[in-house]
């Protein structure tokens, strides 16, 4: 796995339910993407990059809630936020509280480049997505890719979804521009 995704070749790759394989032996992974913000604990958010991190950015670390990986990436005359996140289903709550999380999480936060990028379980036109397009400050990237078709298993149950949902995203703010996805 290690090696297939740093044959991706990025510059920043977010991992949600991170396997402890890639926290414990990342072998090429760490090579290419030397400066991280890793979990304690496996099956959480990391966060691994090419560019250095900002020097003394106290406000960078993982939580308040363990769904969420933040780190400032110095990019020289510019920083650059990016934040992975990891929503539960919308069925049980849990998301709710997350949301809520999130919103006091970013308090603490004053950048004006952000990208934040996850597994939302929730489509672009939710309730959720947009809450955290308002707090965030930063706008789906538009288009439909369906990422869960369904079947897996899980609080998602075996339903399958033959044309798939769009729950993975890609929030990001002014002036960022995308130039492919």
């Amino acid at each position: 796995l290690a090696e297939a995704l740093a044959a991706l070749d990025p510059d920043v790759l977010i991992t949600l339910e991170t396997p402890a394989a890639l926290l414990s032996d990342p072998g090429p992974l760490a090579d290419a993407l030397p400066f991280a913000r890793l979990p304690r604990s496996p099956r959480a958010p990391a966060l691994r990059t090419s560019i250095p991190l900002l020097a003394g950015a106290e406000r960078d670390r993982i939580g308040p809630h363990p769904d969420h990986v933040f780190a400032t990436l110095d990019l020289g005359r510019a920083v650059l936020a990016v934040m992975g996140v990891h929503l539960d289903w919308p069925t049980f709550g849990e998301q709710a509280w997350q949301l809520e999380d999130f919103n006091r999480f970013w308090r603490l936060l004053s950048t004006p480049n952000l990208v934040v990028a996850g597994d939302f379980n929730a489509a672009p036109w939710s309730a959720a997505v947009d809450r955290i397009e308002d707090i965030a400050r930063a706008q789906v990237i538009g288009g439909v890719r369906p990422t869960y078709f369904g079947g897996v298993g899980g609080r998602g149950g075996r339903i399958p979804v033959p044309f798939g949902l769009p729950v993975d995203h890609v929030l990001v703010s002014q002036p960022i521009g995308v130039v492919d996805i």
